[in-house]
């Protein structure tokens, strides 16, 4: 009985329960505590909108363009606060106390007699105002009461904290349908985030959240024409989305097309309607002609120009929706976990177990709480799935035209998933009844154990980030190993691309970090290099399991920098021109692809390390590519960990390529390894070489094809005592080709 009546009890409690107050008991302690443990100015580019709050602050509304940048005359301290070192990006990097106390000072300022300089910010000084008012409204007070810099951008993230979590908190009583549903989107770690950050995102989706919950009741409540209040909300919410970002019109256009048939007489109407050109759809158009005045494209070798690409599009607009169908089907993992939680300057991704269970969870809050939705006609539904699609084309058009070059075929980059937040809160309300009734007491338990893991999680990765030091990569130890193959070659058109095979061998997963290292070369000094390199990763049977043309477009970028670091590879510029990824694969035959982005060509270091083998090993890796003449010869890299001495088949094949088809093959090809334990590590024609029949033997026994007896291919077996080994390929007096380079490690 008393089990029973405890149950009951409880029952009731969660039944009694309302969405709106455990989204305010959850996201004031997490939503404060992340706000406080995120390190200084670590949000995406939050340097950037302290700059410009600080100068909406001043009452500057628009900001100056100086040549080839944008931004506007701060007080120094106002900037020089900004300055972090190397901390994004480099997830080994901490913050410390040292770099606490340097930001601090000093803790207080006269601002009206501090020093003044030209700041550029240009990603932010193209932004409304209207998305920093409660920012502004901080940082007015502070700089009035004469607050250092540091607690300028601590009271500039509390201002936009109290206004999206208020937002959020009003969302949540309004909203008739998907409660539960709603409150796990708002408590996820990239909204939490956002909430506390300096930049308008966290005020933007939970606006937006709060006009899709104004328009959901007004459509369950029928014709009802309203009060005046209420359509006052609806105008200033989606004036603030149209104006703020123009990526998010269509929401504010859903909004004047749902409300605008329920007013009743005509007069209404036309106020209405007055009222959202003037308040909405007026300062939008006049906000869009200050931005473009304003805009500075990115600098960088891949030419941008918004007019053309606009032009681009327009002409060929079915080309358009394939290339953003492409690029969500290659890039959708990076963009969910970008949505769901990749924070800092995308440098903290959440654990890997965590996106696909809150993936199942929103799923299963969806279904059980659908029953209510039934309710929602089918045209207001319909109206918000168009919206948020319409939404979802400007976004990618907005990056195309600015990562992209003109009439770029490649997948769209510089999107991240957070753009989508403010449209999660639309689609969700279009979705029908899956399951009737409502089970609303399941949703409530589901959606607070969902939400409570959200919030706890986002705080904890922070912590691990900006505070705990990573705990080494496991070190190569036992029998000696192949740990690292890089491949350096010109990277040509089309079929001379550098293809690379590798095997895995054994039961259990292969984690192995995959390079396109052009700036490692240029630092070197070697002219020619292929300054954008892009790189997939394929299974046997073609699927692509990762492709990037830009390391810091992945989502685990700070994992690829610390992972190099690791291993004492190069380490990248935040240009981002170099391409990685990070894969986790078990046994099986693999393929890796670089090119060069929008048919640019040049010498590229294709670069294979691995970071943990699960009961797995690297047992052969082969590079086809272009052999050209002096530097431009193919060079492997070869690092054997581990203890005693590593037995490999390396060849370099040149005429045996015919019978696959290659057309300009190396007619002779020559390979020089160095250094050796023991064997011959000089071959120019495996068939007279001392070691023909060992070489025969091997070759079988690795399972790769035969090379012809009297063939001018050239192959060597030598063993490698752990470190680094050179393998270069060369055309005999100087002839060019495309060549194979195998590596195998035999049994």
């Amino acid at each position: 009985m008393m089990l029973t009546f405890s149950a009951q009890r409880l029952r009731d409690a969660i039944g009694r329960l309302k969405p709106e107050m455990l989204f305010l008991a959850l996201a004031c302690p997490f939503g404060l505590a992340a706000l406080v443990v995120n390190g200084p100015f670590q949000a995406p580019d939050e340097s950037d909108h302290f700059a410009r709050v600080f100068q909406l602050s001043e009452g500057t509304l628009i900001g100056e363009k100086r040549g080839d940048t944008a931004g506007g005359e701060l007080p120094r301290a106002a900037i020089d606060v900004t300055d972090t070192g190397d901390l994004p990006f480099h997830y080994q990097k901490k913050v410390t106390r040292g770099l606490l106390v340097r930001l601090a000072h000093p803790a207080f300022i006269d601002w009206n007699a501090a020093p003044r300089v030209y700041d550029s910010f240009p990603h932010s000084v193209v932004y409304a105002p209207a998305g920093y008012l409660p920012q502004v409204a901080a940082v007015f007070i502070g700089r009035h009461l004469r607050i250092g810099p540091l607690g300028l951008m601590y009271l500039a993230r509390l201002g936009g904290f109290a206004a999206s979590v208020a937002l959020g908190f009003a969302a949540l009583r309004v909203l008739p349908i998907y409660r539960w549903t709603t409150v796990a989107v708002l408590l996820c770690p990239m909204s939490l985030y956002l909430f506390g950050s300096i930049a308008p995102d966290g005020i933007l989706i939970a606006g937006s959240v709060l006009l899709a919950a104004l328009l959901a009741r007004r459509a369950l409540r029928g014709s009802t024409p309203g009060d005046f209040r209420e359509l006052a909300e609806i105008v200033i919410l989606a004036g603030l989305l149209a104006t703020a970002k123009p990526v998010y019109l269509p929401l504010a256009g859903a909004a004047f097309l749902l409300v605008l048939p329920s007013l009743g007489s005509f007069g209404r109407k036309a106020w209405f309607s007055a009222a959202f050109v003037l308040c909405c759809l007026l300062p939008a158009l006049l906000w869009a002609r200050v931005s473009a005045s304003l805009f500075v494209p990115s600098k960088g070798p891949i030419p941008i120009d918004p007019t053309a690409q606009a032009h681009h599009i327009i002409a060929a607009p079915m080309a358009f929706l394939a290339l953003v169908a492409h690029t969500i089907r290659v890039q959708y993992v990076a963009h969910y976990q970008w949505m769901v939680g990749t924070l800092g300057w995308g440098d903290t991704p959440m654990p890997a177990w965590f996106y696909p269970l809150f993936g199942y969870g929103i799923l299963g809050c969806l279904a059980l709480e659908s029953g209510e939705s039934a309710r929602l006609r089918w045209w207001p539904r319909c109206a918000m799935w168009a919206a948020a699609a319409l939404s979802l084309m400007l976004i990618y058009a907005a990056q195309y035209a600015s990562w992209n070059a003109p009439g770029s075929v490649e997948p769209i980059e510089g999107i991240e998933g957070r753009y989508f937040l403010p449209l999660a809160p639309w689609v969700i309300l279009g979705i029908p009844a899956i399951l009737r009734p409502s089970r609303r007491l399941a949703a409530a338990v589901l959606a607070g154990v969902l939400a409570t893991l959200c919030a706890a999680v986002c705080v904890w990765a922070l912590i691990l980030r900006y505070y705990v030091p990573p705990a080494p990569l496991p070190s190569t130890s036992g029998t000696a190993r192949l740990i690292q193959v890089s491949t350096r070659a010109v990277v040509g058109y089309k079929e001379n691309v550098l293809i690379t095979g590798l095997v895995v061998g054994g039961n259990g997963l292969e984690t192995l970090l995959i390079r396109a290292n052009s700036s490692g070369l240029i630092r070197q000094g070697m002219t020619g290099v292929l300054r954008l390199p892009s790189l997939s990763v394929l299974r046997s049977d073609g699927t692509v399991l990762a492709s990037n043309a830009g390391w810091m477009t992945r989502p685990e970028h700070s994992r690829i920098a610390a992972a190099s670091a690791a291993v004492e590879a190069d380490e990248f510029p935040v240009d981002g021109k170099d391409s990685a990824v990070i894969v986790e694969i078990p046994g099986g035959v693999y393929t890796v692809q670089v090119c060069g982005t929008n048919g640019t060509t040049g010498v590229v270091q294709e670069e294979i390390f691995e970071l943990s083998g699960n009961g797995t090993r690297l047992t052969s890796v082969s590079s086809r590519g272009f052999v050209g003449k002096g530097d431009n010869m193919m060079v492997l890299g070869i690092v054997v960990g581990g203890k005693g001495t590593e037995a490999l088949l390396c060849r370099a094949d040149g005429p045996s390529l015919g019978q696959f088809g290659v057309v300009g093959a190396l007619s002779r090809p020559t390979l020089a390894i160095s250094p050796v334990q023991s064997g011959n590590g000089i071959n120019e024609a495996w068939a007279i070489s001392p070691a023909k029949n060992d070489i025969a033997a091997s070759a079988e026994r690795v399972g790769t094809f035969p090379l012809a007896p009297d063939s001018a291919d050239s192959a060597a077996v030598v063993s490698l005592s752990p470190g680094v080994h050179t393998m270069k390929v060369r055309g005999v007096a100087g002839v060019t080709g495309i060549a194979l380079a195998e590596v195998y490690e035999l049994p």
